[in-house]
């Protein structure tokens, strides 16, 4: 919530097991934590809560960022993460951090894990997607200025080298995740898509959902 809270609910029953405040500012992203039965949480007060499941308490907080953490995720035993000062932060297991680094000139809303080479793919307020060798030096491989506006969301077919993006530009776009090659977009002209900003993305049960400013929740169809 944007006030600092978690809200944990009970899917099968509809019901809320327990509200939380836990962040001074908005909780803008969660991940799974570095053990079973542990959440990550980040936010507006650059904080890092990790999180026990079964009392649904902190148990560790870490300042990491002096802005605004928007994003968080996990490859393998690490976790990166993009704050508003433009940073990639990189964490261990143990939440210690390994490295960090200017990524963007503005806020980075996004970072997504390329399953199909490894790299790390980040985005955000100067619309553009970046990539880094996430296997070794974390170099930059690649910098695409992708949108008009900034990109709010990335997202990753689940079997095919292809992953999507949206952007307060209305627009859809996807790429080959091999080459950072556009292959394509989808927008309200063209395909009666978003009139407004797309902010979220999730690929289930083979589409692509698409939600945006219009309050308008989509369902797309890829060949």
């Amino acid at each position: 919530m944007n006030q600092g809270g978690l809200f944990f609910l009970d899917l099968e029953n509809g019901k809320e097991i327990k509200s939380v405040l836990g962040h001074e500012k908005g909780v803008f992203d969660i991940c799974k934590g570095p053990e079973n039965g542990t959440l990550l949480a980040c936010g507006g007060d650059g904080k890092l809560s990790l999180w026990d499941l079964e009392q649904f308490k902190i148990t560790a907080i870490l300042q990491l960022s002096p802005a605004s953490i928007r994003t968080i995720i996990r490859i393998k035993n690490q976790f990166a993460i993009g704050s508003s000062e433009g940073k990639i932060y990189l964490l261990d297991e143990k939440l210690r951090q390994i490295r960090e680094w200017k990524a963007h000139n503005l806020s980075v809303f996004r970072l997504l894990h390329n399953p199909f080479n490894g790299q790390l793919i980040s985005t955000g307020r100067d619309a553009s997607i970046k990539s880094w060798d996430a296997k070794e030096t974390f170099s930059e491989t690649h910098s695409i200025p992708a949108h008009m506006y900034a990109i709010n969301d990335l997202v990753v077919h689940p079997e095919q080298p292809v992953f999507f993006s949206g952007s307060m530009d209305k627009s859809i776009r996807f790429w080959d995740a091999n080459k950072m090659q556009i292959l394509g977009t989808a927008d309200f002209l063209r395909h009666g898509g978003h009139r407004n900003g797309v902010n979220r993305l999730l690929w289930h049960e083979n589409s692509l959902l698409s939600c945006g400013d219009d309050r308008l929740i989509m369902r797309w169809k890829f060949n």
